[in-house]
């Protein structure tokens, strides 16, 4: 896989996906921290709310039956009653205000419970001021025909208290089910980051072993291959490998070794005295190359001297050769004119 690509690119593509899976992990626990966070303000901004409001509906509800039954046992009381009156107005505004702000808060599957807790609150407040009206304009006198005159109506406010306690409850219970969401939320987010940054670690390993050999391996071959060349061994099978630097370093190396191969050539060549050969320079800057190629033209150029000397040699020996003849010749006829001579002074004698 990797032996087309670029060393630059293995270690890029081993970067980026370290990246990649840090990323993923930060991601992950982004993801995580925001549920947690969401969950927590919805406690927070809604359910606790929710809890609060219901819980003081609940009180305040109380509080509407405590000043309503302090208004019939003062009924005798002009001023006990004003004064009880007054703090049951009160409870009722707080309590109408408890139930706007839990129908702003509610969701779809609470609207009727809210409904019907302002149609009991209402339905009580009406029963309460009608009663109220009764004693003071002297209709209802004593605190037991008050009481029996809003009888109807109890059944309203006690609906009404047993719904917003129940309302309270459901919201603890809603708060403890959320709580126990945000536990699983970080637990599975705990676990998630585990998983990945423990597949990501082996995986960047394996990725780190699989590119480190994919460059020292080739390198360490190559090395070897240079050893042997500076040693003077030329006999190199040297492979074909892929397209990356090693792969170019691989093809220099068999560009060397053909070329120290001719070289090799044409140097026997003209160790056994063939000078035809030719040597080519691989380029400007091959010195090997030019130096051959000038010990064959120098050696050439040698032996057409010694050879043209050998020639003028061979003509000076002809020459000598013949002189020689002549001269023998010349010393034979001279030593017949001495016979000659020697013969007549002989014979003068």
């Amino acid at each position: 896989m990797f032996n087309n690509w670029k060393i630059g690119k293995r270690l890029t593509f081993a970067f980026a996906l370290t990246l990649l899976l840090v990323g993923i992990i930060a991601v992950t626990g982004f993801w995580g921290l925001s549920r947690m966070v969401d969950t927590s303000n919805t406690i927070l901004q809604h359910d606790v709310k929710m809890l609060e409001y219901a819980s003081d509906l609940e009180a305040h509800t109380l509080n509407l039956r405590r000043f309503e039954k302090d208004v019939f046992l003062n009924i005798a009381d002009k001023e006990k009653v004003s004064e009880y009156n007054s703090k049951w107005q009160a409870a009722f505004r707080d309590a109408s205000e408890d139930v706007d702000n839990l129908q702003k808060l509610a969701g779809s599957e609470d609207a009727e419970t809210i409904r019907t807790m302002r149609t009991d609150l209402s339905t009580y407040s009406t029963g309460f001021e009608s009663v109220l009206r009764g004693i003071n304009d002297g209709t209802l006198t004593t605190a037991a025909v008050a009481n029996e005159s809003i009888g109807r109506y109890k059944d309203d406010i006690r609906r009404l208290d047993t719904t917003a306690s129940d309302f309270a409850r459901k919201n603890t219970e809603r708060m403890n089910a959320k709580g126990k969401t945000i536990g699983d939320a970080a637990s599975q987010t705990r676990m998630t980051m585990w998983a990945i940054c423990i597949t990501g670690v082996l995986l960047v390993v394996l990725l780190t072993v699989v590119v480190t050999r994919s460059i020292t391996a080739p390198i360490l071959e190559v090395v070897s291959f240079a050893g042997k060349l500076a040693e003077g061994q030329n006999d190199l099978n040297i492979p074909v490998r892929g397209e990356d630097e090693t792969g170019m370093l691989f093809a220099a190396m068999r560009k060397m070794v053909a070329s120290n191969g001719e070289m090799i050539t044409a140097a026997t060549g003209i160790a056994a005295g063939d000078l035809r050969v030719r040597v080519t320079p691989r380029s400007d800057r091959d010195e090997l190359g030019k130096a051959l190629s000038n010990m064959i033209d120098k050696l050439t150029e040698i032996i057409s001297e010694v050879r043209s000397g050998a020639s003028a040699l061979s003509v000076g020996s002809t020459q000598v050769s013949s002189s020689a003849q002549s001269l023998s010749q010349g010393t034979s006829q001279q030593a017949s004119s001495v016979e000659e001579t020697t013969s007549s002074l002989q014979q003068m004698s």
